[in-house]
């Protein structure tokens, strides 16, 4: 999911905008809205064959439960398969991590369903159904990419040659699109707020080969929509520009240059940004499927390396997230302090305004907080493959799954990574009885009455004839006589879902732990 919805609403009789949800050009009241969701030891690594009776659920604890490997194992035996099954998604590979080491990786469903091709010379006969293995299958994890760019970037920055706040054309040799006189930074691209639009052409590698990023950003490029620093947005071209950056300053292409001094150091031997050479290694990577009784895609590739190429193992995140988990002194090359500045939010309310009492980005991963517990994430989408990592710092443990699959509707595989990532926080790190006591603001009704209105997402195209999405695909906010609202569809499960005001401005999903915060 981006790491803000943060869409426009409009009136008419209001002076000032610069955009109209529904396309329209003119003079209108302007209104952002965030919401959210997202030295190794010995590891249990073992496909889960697939069964047409799965294991039973296991029930849930009277209190919080050890994250022991047998509990684990246990758990996700008997809620994954189900989820599976009743989602339509043939495979899934899922890792975890506790007290600095690998407690499991499980894979379950299948890699290859033993289907035909839809393209290629491949026959039905020719594939057999094959069990996702989690040391040995590849998955795809599009935008958690994202998080492996932004640790080869803070190591730059450990080092001192980038500054977090320095104008980036200081940087490259050209100037990327500026409609506005603040300058964008390192910081900027590294949450997500460096103000520019989506573009969706081309984001497709359509054969083998490697891209030439700087080609890539100077092509036709997006334009910059919102001041930098001020709207979260995810950017696929913020996350081009970080990688470029790289390039400029150490010399080394994005991919060579995060191989030896991120993934290498880490321990993450069967991952790579390198799309050309996927099949060449002991690794295999998993077919890609619409439905689990559909055929197979190949890996698509991504035509942005450092935001959507890397395709990894659920062995090799477990490693990554242990990497982002240790402080400073297991194997991964972050020290302390960088892990710090990577952990904690990259923006305040100076530039953000309200928007920073809600989750915010850090320097490459997003505040997912719940339950009065710190909680960071991060998600990655592909055309059928679906990824999340979950990372409870204070707690020293972690949560990786990837499925392969879209599943029957858009929001089945959704709905199984939350089965997965917020099922291991409920069953493991649950609230305390410390948690804050949540009131009710006394703005509630002004406000709900306020926040009425339609909303389109801040990731969007401004600039091309995809900008008539936005006339379909909008949320509406309803006040209740009560001083709550409704946001339906809610973007994260498209289901309605009721918030209350819990300060001004801030709102707390009633029938959950999301927040939602207004500017």
């Amino acid at each position: 999911m981006n790491p803000a919805t943060a869409p426009d609403t409009g009136d008419p009789g209001s002076p000032r905008s610069s955009r109209v949800a529904l396309g329209a050009r003119g003079r209108i009241r302007r209104t952002v809205l965030a919401v959210t969701a997202t030295a190794l030891l010995a590891m249990g690594c073992a496909p889960h064959m697939p069964s047409t009776s799965p294991a039973p659920p296991v029930p849930r604890p009277a209190g919080p439960e050890e994250p022991t490997r047998g509990d684990v194992e246990a758990w996700l035996d008997g809620t994954l398969p189900a989820a599976l099954e009743t989602e339509g998604i043939a495979g899934a590979t899922v890792s975890v991590v506790a007290d600095g080491e690998i407690l499991t990786s499980r894979g379950y469903g299948y890699s290859e369903t033993g289907t035909g091709y839809e393209y290629g010379e491949t026959a039905a006969g020719d594939v057999v159904a094959t069990p996702v293995d989690p040391e040995e299958n590849l998955f795809q994890v599009g935008e958690l990419s994202e998080p492996v760019t932004a640790t080869a970037a803070m190591l730059l920055v450990e080092s001192g040659e980038l500054d977090l706040d320095t104008d980036v054309t200081e940087y490259l040799d050209f100037a990327p699109p500026s409609s506005f006189d603040t300058p964008v930074t390192l910081r900027h691209l590294l949450t997500h707020t460096g103000g520019y639009e989506e573009r969706y052409r081309g984001r497709t590698l359509l054969d083998d080969g490697e891209v030439d990023l700087r080609a890539r950003l100077t092509t036709d490029p997006p334009e910059q929509v919102h001041e930098p620093g001020t709207v979260p947005s995810r950017s696929e071209y913020g996350y081009a520009l970080v990688g470029h950056i790289i390039e400029r300053v150490t010399g080394d292409t994005f991919e060579d240059h995060v191989r030896e001094n991120v993934l290498d150091p880490i321990g993450m031997a069967d991952s790579d940004f390198h799309q050309d050479t996927l099949y060449d290694g002991d690794t295999w990577p998993s077919d890609g499927y619409e439905t689990d009784d559909s055929r197979p895609t190949w890996f698509e590739g991504s035509a942005s390396a450092p935001s959507g190429a890397l395709s990894t193992t659920a062995v090799d995140m477990a490693r990554f997230m242990l990497a982002l988990l240790e402080d400073g002194e297991g194997p991964g090359p972050l020290s302390s302090e960088t892990l710090d500045l990577m952990r904690g939010p990259g923006l305040d309310a100076d530039t953000l305004g309200t928007l920073a009492e809600g989750p915010r980005a850090t320097l490459g991963l997003l505040e997912e907080d719940r339950g009065g517990r710190r909680i960071l994430g991060y998600g990655g989408d592909s055309a059928f493959f679906h990824s999340r990592i979950r990372l409870h710092p204070d707690e020293g443990t972690g949560i990786f799954v990837s499925l392969n699959s879209n599943g029957h509707d858009e929001y089945s595989a959704t709905r199984v990574l939350d089965a997965v990532t917020e099922g291991f926080t409920d069953r493991y790190l649950p609230a305390g009885e410390d948690a804050e006591d949540i009131s009710i603001s006394p703005t509630r009704e002004e406000h709900a009455a306020m926040a009425e209105g339609r909303y389109v997402s801040s990731r969007s195209s401004h600039s091309t004839f995809l900008a008539v999405r936005d006339l379909f695909e909008q949320t509406r906010v309803t006040a209740r006589p009560d001083g709550t609202i409704v946001v339906s569809p809610d973007p994260t499960t498209g289901a309605p879902a009721a918030y209350e005001e819990i300060e001004p401005w801030v709102w707390r999903e009633m029938e959950g732990d999301r927040i939602l915060v207004m500017r």
